[in-house]
């Protein structure tokens, strides 16, 4: 076996000097083949000195002599294919090396550009804190700073309460500041306001270096610099309503999340808005259900509800009123649109879902700086409905999406067949079926008929609490119940209310909503959900018999 070892080695070498020739020598001479296979044939058939064959020296002789009648030009190219074999190979690994050390390089720095530039946007958010600081330090030590800025506030507030207009409506001339302008719903909605006669002023706030088209509309851009105080306070300076297009509704050039606290504490609390105006996104109240459990991965929608609160709060805390709007995908109006094709649907609360043009929900902001049932409210805004082709006048149909809001209203339901005159004299007797032994709620309630239908109010109990929903009702509760003055004697104060009417404009209908809902006032939701379905199956049944 030493001799097969020699021999593959001795195969690989030249003669002169034993230097390396190949892994795999080229085509030898006839003779040299013979003499290799001669010596590998000896060494496997244990052929040596010691047995009377040839001695190692003599093979190792016959081998060189054999390896020596080869010429230079075989022995040249051999050494060249082995040493440009060699060379690619390295080259390879080289290059191999080289890339994968190229993607750690890169992926390093951008590492490092990341971290560096949140530390230095922090340590410039610090300093330009302290500087504030030290400003209104300044301005506080010097009194005649004190009189300018008291009568300046002394002037915004009697401006406000002067003029007859409540103090969260937006007088002439009053200032609307946009922040995510740079959005296609920030522009859009800039030239919805800025086409309208409300003779505001508008100001546009832009990343450095964006542009803003806005066409002929008068509008003022400044700087959106989130990490700098100074200079965002300076942007929002002065501002009536506050505009803020979240990243989540409006795309890239939105607000992020995160954002929002700073933009809120930059305001002027001296002088704070009017109104503060959040743009979101569907699904923030639906984490639970498909699809928005998918997008709520990695906790999107909850940062999105948690900026909400923030403006909510501030909101609750300085400004008049706030009013958040949600949107699903917004999607470019076509060119050739009717009139109708800028509707939209409204419902309170977080129900719809759905694409929206952006023409729709440009104008449906602008209208939300307009009004009343706006104020304090939270909305989900969707495609019309295929019933609002029934109402021609644009006027008439946002009257009717804007009542929804108040109450709010909890159910809709055309009436095909039943008139709306037998309708408000049915819902008054159907309403009170609640106060009859064995058919009442939850929640104890009293009935009051009221102009086109019925007012069934919630009462609190007068030994406190609500009665079990599991719990059965005995033969002797229900004669209890049936003794006069027992309900007066078990119900306490009003609680909340529902407000049941039949209408004939704009369309015949039957509307619910909430009503007597003053501060703190829980719902009923429970209660709430009995009644909707109680009277959605009888007036199911009751137009199928009219018919």
């Amino acid at each position: 076996m030493r001799l097969i070892s020699l021999v593959l080695l001795l195969a690989s070498y030249r003669v002169d000097g034993l230097q390396p020739v190949a892994r795999h020598p080229p085509l030898l001479a006839t003779s040299s083949r013979v003499a290799v296979r001669c010596f590998a044939l000896s060494a496997m058939t244990g052929d040596d000195s010691a047995n009377g064959g040839t001695s190692d020296g003599e093979l190792m002789s016959e081998l060189r002599k054999a390896l020596s009648s080869l010429d230079e030009g075989e022995l040249a190219a051999s050494d060249e294919r082995v040493i440009d074999g060699f060379v690619d190979d390295r080259k390879g690994q080289v290059s191999a090396f080289q890339e994968d050390f190229d993607r750690s390089l890169e992926a390093a720095q951008e590492a490092i550009e990341s971290r560096l530039e949140g530390e230095l946007r922090d340590v410039e958010s610090d300093f330009m804190a302290r500087v504030d600081a030290a400003v209104e330090n300044l301005r506080k030590s010097s009194a005649t700073g004190d009189d300018t800025t008291a009568a300046a506030t002394a002037a915004a507030n009697a401006a406000a309460e002067g003029d007859g207009i409540p103090a969260a409506s937006i007088p002439a001339g009053g200032l609307i500041v946009v922040a995510g302008a740079g959005t296609p719903l920030g522009t859009e909605l800039l030239r919805a306001i800025g086409g309208s006669e409300s003779g505001w002023q508008l100001r546009a706030l832009v990343a450095d270096g964006a542009t803003l088209n806005v066409g002929d509309v008068e509008c003022e851009s400044m700087p959106f610099a989130p990490f700098t105080p100074t200079k965002l306070a300076r942007s929002l300076a002065g501002a009536a309503a506050v505009i803020v297009v979240s990243a989540a509704a409006g795309g890239t050039g939105g607000v992020e999340p995160e954002v929002v606290p700073k933009i809120l504490k930059a305001l002027d609390a001296n002088i704070p808005p009017r109104r503060l105006i959040f743009v979101s996104t569907h699904g923030v109240e639906r984490t639970d259900k498909l699809p928005y459990n998918l997008r709520n991965v990695f906790g999107q929608l909850d940062k999105q509800r948690a900026a909400e609160q923030e403006i909510i709060l501030k909101a609750r805390r300085m400004c008049p009123a706030f009013t958040i709007v949600r949107f699903g995908a917004l999607k470019d109006s076509p060119p050739s649109a009717s009139a109708s094709a800028g509707r939209a649907q409204i419902q309170p609360s977080d129900v719809l879902d759905g694409d929206l043009p952006l023409a729709a929900a440009s104008s449906l902001l602008s209208k939300v700086l307009l009004r009343d049932e706006a104020i304090n409210a939270t909305l989900s805004a969707g495609p019309a409905a295929d019933t609002a082709s029934a109402i021609g006048d644009e006027a008439m149909y946002w009257e009717d999406e804007w009542l929804k809001l108040v109450g709010p209203e909890v159910y809709r339901r055309p009436l095909t067949v039943l008139p709306v005159e037998d309708a408000i004299l049915w819902l008054r007797e159907w309403a009170q079926r609640f106060t009859r032994p064995g058919q009442q709620l939850t929640t104890p309630v009293s009935v009051q008929d009221v102009d086109d239908g019925v007012l069934l109010r919630f009462l609190t109990r007068a030994g406190g609490g609500y009665a079990d929903f599991d719990a059965e009702e005995t033969a002797d509760d229900k004669w209890a119940a049936a003794k006069p003055g027992a309900s007066k004697l078990e119900s306490g104060e009003p609680d909340g209310a529902l407000l049941l009417v039949a209408e004939s404009r704009p369309t015949p209908r039957v509307r619910v909503s909430r009503a007597e809902m003053a501060e703190g006032t829980v719902v009923k939701e429970m209660s709430e959900a009995a009644v909707l379905a109680k009277l959605d199956k009888a007036l199911t049944e009751l137009e199928k018999a009219r018919r």
